[in-house]
């Protein structure tokens, strides 16, 4: 079992459970949620991970992300407690586009095309009307995204929705980048920063008196990000005297057995013996590259401290019992799942349509529900932000409802 760090927070913890009721959902050919509403939630979440072969397909040919599915399935949750509350939004019934970004920026920017505010925003520009525009024009409106499990996906979709003046509410991108206000007006996250992590992992290597270390990161927007705060962070922190012996970027896409072996060959250096903790500011599959190669040259004397994605289970991950137990994770604190995981199996059992059903049940057998992610609560949390955000906005009361028709919010300038 895979040590955690709590480094943080959550806003809540899951609300009441009400009975499940199966949704109507519909998957396209293109596989994704969807559930009818008043008003539509955009769902953008890493259901696989990216391909290796950077194929260039529609579909996405990676493998099974059991945690991004568990995320997915906590987003239709926290709207049906929502739904169900007359509190928010009452006589607005919020519903689910949720799809599958592969983990990958180029899919998830596709994905975003498919959502209404682009498609009424281009059929806007065009001269005619087509029949195509005249049956739009009932579809309920998408006012939000939710969702987005990395920095570098985030980054993209905040930029690209920023445009439409939609909102972005992540729940798990933690790159100090998108603190930025000017830059990203439209966002919001409920995890912390990277600067908070940074902060953990130093607490952790002066706790231990490991003084000398070795720093790999992904060559993403999340790992340059991550490597940056956690420079800055560490050059503020007074009295701490932790040096860095071997840095290096790579990633699994790009970077060769060569260069690999040639930075690892480094970190066996005379001058760089005694660094026997190796930072790692990296994706999942960057994380099982580098262990698999540590693994193979039989360098099994070190300990790794990840960040972010690679904690959970050791079932869950591609690498070797022996290297998988040399890791310390690091993540975000576990808020409780308790009423979640309730409506995970009534969903497991009764739910039709979902397209990615019988490939979770293919990987994973609810053996292990009580080890979730660790970001379900924060995208519950997500969800909540949204919905009290839209409430807000819409001058709602329980007394008196919302003062804002549906066919209204396209003049709201979010």
């Amino acid at each position: 079992m895979l040590i955690q760090l709590a480094c943080s927070v959550p806003l809540s913890t899951c609300r009441s459970y009400h009975e499940y009721q199966p949704a109507n959902f519909t998957s396209a050919k293109h596989r994704h949620f969807y559930m009818n509403g008043t008003l539509i939630f955009a769902g953008l979440f890493p259901i696989h991970y990216a391909p290796q072969n950077n194929s260039t397909s529609n579909e996405c040919g990676g493998k099974f992300n059991i945690r991004g599915f568990e995320e997915a399935l906590a987003m239709l949750y926290a709207l049906e407690q929502i739904n169900n509350d007359l509190k928010i939004l009452p006589g607005i019934t919020i519903g689910a586009d949720i799809k599958d970004t592969c983990s990958s920026v180029d899919f998830a920017i596709r994905k975003c095309l498919n959502f209404s505010f682009v498609k009424k925003n281009m059929e806007s520009l065009m001269c005619e009307r087509t029949q195509a525009k005249q049956s739009l024009e009932h579809d309920s409106m998408t006012v939000a995204i939710v969702g987005l499990g990395t920095s570098d996906v985030a980054i993209a979709v905040a930029n690209f929705a920023g445009l439409f003046y939609v909102p972005v509410v992540s729940y798990a991108s933690t790159s100090r980048l998108l603190s930025n206000r000017i830059r990203f007006k439209y966002f919001l996250r409920t995890v912390s920063s990277d600067t908070l992590m940074a902060r953990a992992v130093i607490d952790f290597l002066r706790a231990l008196k490991w003084n000398f270390v070795h720093v790999l990161y992904s060559d993403t927007d999340y790992g340059r990000s991550a490597i940056e705060t956690f420079e800055h962070v560490l050059s503020a922190s007074v009295g701490t005297n932790i040096c860095l012996a071997v840095k290096r970027t790579f990633t699994s896409q790009q970077t060769n057995s060569r260069e690999l072996e040639s930075f690892l060959s480094d970190m066996r250096a005379k001058q760089n013996a005694d660094a026997k903790a190796v930072l790692l500011f990296t994706t999942i599959e960057d994380t099982e590259l580098i262990l698999k190669y540590f693994d193979s040259l039989g360098m099994m004397d070190y300990v790794f401290i990840a960040t972010d994605h690679f904690t959970g289970p050791i079932d869950r991950f591609q690498s070797s019992r022996e290297m998988l137990r040399r890791i310390v994770g690091v993540t975000p604190h576990k808020g409780s799942t308790e009423e979640f995981v309730k409506y995970f199996e009534r969903f497991n059992q009764s739910a039709t349509g979902c397209p990615w059903l019988d490939e979770y049940r293919k990987h994973h057998h609810l053996k292990n529900q009580g080890q979730l992610s660790a970001y379900v609560p924060y995208v519950i949390d997500a969800v909540y932000a949204t919905a009290y955000g839209l409430h807000d906005l819409l001058n709602c009361t329980q007394s008196k409802g919302c003062q804002f028709s549906p066919d209204e919010f396209s003049n709201l300038n979010l």
